[in-house]
This record gives C-alpha cells, structure tokens and sequence, in this order.
C-alpha cells in the first residue's frame, strides 16, 4: 500500500493526543494524523473529511468512546475503528464488540505501543480498501444473471462469473482449464474460428449458438463479444445469455394455441372474445340454436347490435369489472328465441393480449337447470344453510324413524361413514344398534332414545360417554310436520371442555397453597385461574380477577412500558413464537413498590395453548443488588480515575521522556524513565485489584496444562523453566485464572533464581490443583502476611502480586494453602475445584 492513509486520533488528553499523533507520524511516513479532543469534535470533524480511520480513547466526558462509536456506525457502518483505551475491562471490550468496533487495543507502557497501534491502523485500512474493491467487482461481474467471461486471444477462458458455471455445467476449475471451442460441436468449430477472428480485429459483434454443457445437453445462446486490450496482451469480454426459455415459451405457446382450439371447438358453450369497448372480436364456438344470426355474423358487432340492452349492460358491466379488477366475474342475462326467454350463466375473464385488454365470455344455457330448481331453492336456502354451517351435529327423523335432515358436523362426531346425502332416508333405529359399540353405555344408549321419543318430552345437556374416552352433550327436542311427528337431534363433543375443568380443578388444589403467585392465561389472553397471593396484594379475590385480560386488571398498579411488555411475552408464548419469557415487574401499591420476578411457560392444556405464570416477590434480592451496585459503582469509580485520570498523563510522561533520552543523555532522565515503569506497574495491579471483587458466576470448562502453558508464553525476559504434567479440566473463568497464574510465575521467579524451574500439576486426591518452585521459598512465620495487599519484601515490589491471587481464588470460592515444596521452594495449593475430567 503506497496511498495516504487519513487517521483521526480523539483523546480529551491534548497533550497525550498530541504526542500519540506525533509518534504515529513517526511510525509510518503515510500516516496523516488529525486529533480532536471530544466526540463532538470528531463527529464534525468526520462531517467535513473523509478519514480511513478512526482511533478513540474510552473515558471522554459527555460522550465515551463505545458512544461515538455507535454514533459513526449509523453513517459509517465500515469505517475502520479502533478502541485504544486505558480502561481495559471484560465489559467495555464486550460493549465495544457489540457496537461493532474494528480492534480493540489497551494503553500500554513504553514506546512500543505505537508500534503496535500502527501495524493495528496499516492492517484494518489495508482490509477495508481490498474489502472495498472486492464489492465493487463483485456486485459488477458476479450480480450479473447473464453468463460473463473473459477469454484470452487463444480462446482459452482467463477468468468467469457464477452465471458460466450454471449455464455450461462445469465448475469453475474445470472452465478455467478449459478453451471456448470445447463447448461447440466439431461442425461448428469452422464458424466459431471466423467469428473469434473477427472479434480480435477489434469488430464488436453478437450471434446465436448452441453449446454443449457438462451434462451432454444443448443450450442455445446469445453472444456479446468485444475486444479488451490490457498492458500489451489481447483478451475477449463475453456476455452469454440462456436462450432457453425464451424458446421454450415460443414453443408452449405455439402448443398452447393449438390445445385451445382444439378444446374451444369441443366445447357446446358459447366461447367468445370481446374488446374491452363491447365489440365482438371473435367467436371461438357456441350451440348452433343459439338465439341470434349465425355466429360469423357477430364478428366485429357490438353487444347492442346482438342482444337486448339488458343482457348487452350486463355483459358490458362484467366486462369493464373484470378488466379493472382482474377477477373473474359471473354473470346471468335472458335472450327470447321463438317468442321463449331463455337464461344464460356467463363467467367472464380479463384476457390481456400484451397489445390491448380484451376479455373472453363463456356463456351456458341454464333455462332448465332454473325452472326445475327455483321452487326448491326457495324452500330449502335459508334451512340448508343453517344447518349445514352450525357448529353441532344435526339429525331430523320423520315418524317411521328416516333421516329427513343431516350435517357434516354430525358425521364427524359420530364417526359416520359416507356423506350427508348418503344419510338421507337411512332409518335412525338400524343405525342406532350399529352405532351403540361407541358408547361406554351400549344399551344405555337405544334405550335412552327410544325413552325420549316415547315421552316426547325435550331434554336439553345430556351427557354421554363414548368406549374412546370422548364425552358428548345431547339435545333432544320433539315438533310436529304436516304429514306426522318428527325428532331433533343435536350432538355436540365436549370433551375439550370437560377435561380442561377437570385439569384446572386438580390444579387449582395444588397450586392453591403454593406461597408464589401463580396464574393462568387462556388461548385468547384472558385469565383462567388466578391463586390467592397475587390476588391478596390487590386486595382483590381471585373470583375478582379470573375472566379479565391481566393488563386491564394490573393497569393501576404496573409500570406501564413494563405491562406493555409483559403483554407482548404472553400474546408471543399463546401464539407459539415461543415457549418461555422472564421479567422483572414491578407494583405500585398503595403502602409499597413491590418487584416481582415474573417467568411465562407454554402448557398444552387438552390440546389448546396456553400460557402459565409464576411470580415471586424479590424485594429482598433487590435491595441486596442495590447494595452490590453502589460498591461495584466505586470500584468502577476508582478503577476510572486510575485508568483515565493517572495513566493518561503517565504516558504522556514516559512519552516525553523517551523522546528526550534520545536527543540527552542524561542519568536523571533514565531514573525518571525507572520511577515511570515503577508508577506503571502500581497502576496496572491497582486496576487488577479493582476489579477482582466481583465473584465467579459463569465459569466455563479449562484444561490445566493449556491455560498454564498459554500464561507461562507471556512472562518475558526470564531464563526459567516450566513444567506442567496433567491432562485436568475443571470449571473456572479463563481470564481470572489467568492472572492466578501470572502473578505465582512472575513471584517465584522474582524471588529465585534466574533459572528456577516451576512446576504445575494435580493434587494428589485430585481435587485441585498447585504451584510450587525451587526457590527459597517464603518463611512460615510470614505465610499468613504475604497474601496481604502491600505486603513485599522488595523495595521496589508493588506488593499486590499475591493479594491478586487470594482474590481470584476467593471469586471463584476455592481455598489457598501456602506450604514448602520437595526441594524447599513455596508451595501453593488450591482446593475445592470443580473437577470435570480427572
């Protein structure tokens, strides 16, 4: 990469900034570094230039560099962006990630950090320029539904798209090994030889083949050709098109046109084009008796001219309907032939020609199909349609016992073989003695029935067991007919309901006494059972509650934007978008705020959905978490100030004074660059301590001997020798048990021998694990002093190593034991681990 490369550096330190920006010049010539000291700054900054880099800090007032960050990705979603901070936690890099965030890299001491934020700024600008150039040709050469390639003057293929690789059949290693004369037949090779030429001559020009494809098939294609020349060489750029389909369609449409006159000359109804202006375009059939001229005659006239003008309005109004609407349209018009009114049923449909609209008419003569159904039509509509659309099971029997009158529904419910029309006149007493098995009471059933018609008396909400396990309610109801009594059945299965009652009634006995507040939503939302708690708390009964929506019964006393989305959770479980939800609810009562920590199930409850919800009180919980937070806010507070407010102005110091060693030699500078290195160190196991406290509550699976080795690559500078024997796995935070192990190497080797060996492995009993050296070890008098904060038998030793690592065990509620080794040195050992694999 020789381009400039545009960096925007933002710190509210200017001074730091300044001199970041001056090292980073320094670092690579192509760098251009712009500064500004706050997010507004930067905003504007990047509203007036265009930058191939962004380089925040985190901790900046009013807005922080995770802010920004979310900021520019709203314009800018791949801009590259750094994050170069000196408050390195798991959660600001967590954040970060989230926003989208391009690296992320932590302040460090010494100059060597430019080094890395410049190869960081070199790498992110170099993949997002390619990522750039990538798209383009992408979205050009391979967006392309055509077939694009290019070939050199040879004809052999040089490069192409994803539309070549499906139109020829071969993938895209094949092709490339492959000339463009292999997809033609030997007897067009000769064509091919001219038509190549006389692309190379520079002649642009188009023709139609067909090629062979991988599979042995033809395809025919439409070629684009130019001539490219690039640095001295000569190529050809080609843009196949499939001809396929378009071949294809002529050929279903030449079939099409003939399977329709073929069908049209078959057809007895009358078939016939109109222009949209009522104009006959032309008669495709039609009954030789049909009560006008000859059909050739009614080519080119118009409706008027043919039919009565009622008959002409209603075609013409279902023509100009169909033509706007698309849908079809059925229509019924009378013609008088030899002094008789004929009737006709026409269905009409938009035929759109590609030129003009038009719509074709097929009319039926209906004259009899009319006279012999009116009267029974007139009779039987409103009965017919209301029988057959209820919900219930219908039968009607005459005095001899034949069914008069059926449904599906009942059909369904008794099992009945056939349809309804098969039921009609079959005898109700045969059927009755067949059907009886289905029944839990066989003869209890016949002689139920024979008593209600004996009575004659109306019995409504029988119930009735089937043999399979369903219950049904029955309806009986006498009336006269003309000619004789007759009989109402009405069957309607209601085993849903009942075994819902009874599971919600073996519910409610247990669930009464639970201490939890505990309800149930219907499919449709409502409350079906409510316990007493919940209903306590608002004074209320459960007999108050059971039968209203929650969010009408809570209204008063919830947090409106919390009930909204209470709501929701339950609206998404009913409708199986998913099986659980959790929130946090709180209630505004009249004495108190009370917070309830509310979870939502689905249950299947006799085959209907339905959504179960338990809540308990965490007031408690609450109270104890606010707490928590108050003293996490302090240690984020002071881990801010150490981070942003020391370490800022500690770089700057370290900065200026290697700047100044190398221009005076000077030994007060060197000892001020040591006191620097010294302050670093504080700082960073200050900030190690600060945010130890917090406990271990999601540890995840680690191999011993993998994460000592990957802590032992990271202790620089050192002569010594590690030696871990152990295939353990336990359960611990990576992180966190990183830095136990780092702060026991860096102590051993601190107070040993250059050469120390350190040696990790299990306990004997294999529940934990140890550390130990063959160093001098640490005298027992002082064993309970050297996991105190401070304590150090250094002058220059900061004190917190071993202070760090009590506090990870302590996070993750193991147990240290501080004891010699074999050879003498210090052992560590760390029990109550949860072991995996031994």
């Amino acid at each position: 990469m020789t381009e400039s490369i545009l960096v925007l550096h933002v710190d509210d330190d200017p001074d730091f900034a300044d001199m970041a920006a001056h090292l980073l010049e320094r670092e690579d010539d192509r760098f251009s570094v712009t500064v500004a000291t706050s997010a507004s700054e930067a905003l504007d900054r990047l509203a007036d230039e265009a930058f191939d880099c962004i380089v925040s800090d985190y901790d900046m007032p009013r807005q922080n560099g995770v802010e920004l960050l979310k900021t520019v990705r709203e314009d800018n979603p791949d801009l590259p962006f750094i994050l170069f901070t000196g408050k390195g936690s798991e959660e600001v890099a967590s954040d970060a990630i989230s926003a989208g965030v391009t690296d992320y890299l932590q302040k460090g001491r010494g100059m060597s950090q430019y080094a890395v934020l410049a190869n960081r700024i070199d790498n992110v600008v170099t993949r997002y320029r390619a990522e750039n150039e990538r798209q383009w040709r992408n979205a050009i050469f391979e967006g392309c539904r055509d077939a694009i390639f290019i070939s050199d003057s040879d004809a052999r293929f040089v490069d192409v798209n994803e539309a070549t690789v499906e139109l020829t059949g071969y993938d895209r290693e094949e092709l490339l090994s492959m000339r463009i004369p292999d997809l033609h037949e030997d007897d067009d090779l000769d064509a091919y030889r001219e038509y190549h030429e006389r692309i190379l001559s520079g002649e642009p020009a188009t023709t139609m083949a067909e090629i062979l494809r991988a599979d042995g098939s033809k395809v025919p294609v439409e070629f684009s050709n130019r001539r490219l020349d690039v640095e001295g060489d000569t190529y050809m750029h080609t843009v196949a098109r499939d001809l396929t389909e378009r071949t294809e369609r002529k050929r279903t449409l030449e079939r099409d046109q003939n399977r329709m006159h073929a069908i049209t000359d078959a057809i007895p109804d009358m078939v016939v084009v109109y222009d949209t202006d009522g104009r006959f375009r032309s008669v495709l059939s039609g009954p030789e008796d049909l009560p006008v001229d000859g059909l050739g005659s009614l080519e080119g006239e118009t409706l008027e001219d043919a039919f009565n003008s009622d008959a002409a309005d209603c075609i013409q109004a279902a023509i100009d309907e169909t033509v706007e609407s698309g849908a079809v349209q059925t229509v019924e018009y009378a013609l008088m032939s030899n002094g008789n009114r004929r009737w006709f049923e026409a269905h009409v449909a938009s035929l759109d020609t590609g030129d003009t609209d038009r719509a074709v008419l097929v009319a039926r003569d209906i004259t009899e199909r009319k006279a012999h159904g009116r009267e029974l039509d007139e009779a039987n509509t409103v009965l017919g349609t209301i029988v057959a659309n209820l919900p219930v099971g219908v039968l009607v029997e005459d005095a001899k016992r034949d069914v008069l009158m059926t449904n599906e529904a009942l059909c369904e419910i008794l099992d009945l073989p056939g349809t309804t029309d098969d039921l009609i006149g079959r005898n109700c007493e045969k059927a009755a003695a067949d059907l009886k098995d289905l029944f839990a009471d066989p003869d209890g059933f016949v002689t139920g029935i024979k008593e209600r018609i004996d009575q004659r008396v109306p019995v409504s909400n029988e119930v009735l067991d089937l043999a399979d396990g369903r219950t049904l309610e029955r309806d009986y109801v006498p009336y006269d007919l003309p000619d004789g009594e007759a009989n109402l059945w009405l069957y309607r299965d209601v085993t849903d309901r009942v075994d819902r009652e009874r599971e919600l009634q073996q519910f409610e006995r247990i669930v009464e006494h639970v201490g939890d507040a505990v309800w149930i939503h219907d499919p449709d939302g409502t409350l079906r059972f409510v316990n007493d708690p919940p209903a306590a708390a608002l004074g209320l009964s459960p007999e108050d509650i059971v039968g209203k929506q929650a969010m009408a019964v809570l209204a008063s006393v919830a947090d409106p934007e919390k009930l909204a989305t209470f709501t929701q959770e339950v609206q998404r479980i009913l409708a199986g978008k998913t099986d659980t939800a959790r929130l946090e609810l709180p209630l505004y009562l009249e004495t108190e705020t009370r917070h309830l920590d509310v979870r939502v199930t689905a249950a299947t409850i006799n085959g209907t959905r339905h959504a179960v919800g338990l809540a308990r009180n965490i007031d408690e919980q609450k109270r104890r978490e606010q707490e928590l937070q108050r003293q996490n806010k302090r240690l984020d507070e002071f881990a801010s100030v150490v981070s942003h407010d020391l370490r800022n102005p500690l770089n700057v110091a370290h900065g200026r004074v290697s700047l100044a060693l190398e221009e005076h030699d000077s030994e007060h500078l060197s000892v001020a660059q040591n006191a620097l290195d010294r302050m670093g160190a504080l700082i960073d196991d200050l900030l190690t301590l600060a945010r130890q406290g917090r406990r271990i509550n999601d540890p995840e699976q680690v191999a011993l001997s993998a994460v000592a080795t990957r802590c032992w690559s990271v202790i620089d500078g050192t002569e010594a020798t590690l030696n871990v024997e152990s295939d353990l796995t336990f359960m611990a935070d990576t992180d966190r048990l990183q830095q136990l192990f780092e702060n026991l190497f860096r102590n051993a080797i601190e107070h040993g021998a250059e050469d120390a060996t350190i040696c990790v492995g299990p306990l004997a009993d294999r529940r934990g694990f140890y550390v130990v050296d063959d160093g001098p070890g640490i005298p027992e008098a002082t064993r309970d002093e050297v996991f105190n904060f401070g304590y150090s038998t250094f002058e220059d030793g900061t004190g917190f190593g071993l202070a760090i690592v009590k506090e990870v065990v302590d996070a993750h509620g193991w147990n240290i034991t501080l004891t010699d080794g074999a050879d003498g040195g210090a052992r560590f050992e760390i029990t109550g681990v949860t072991i995996t694999r031994q």
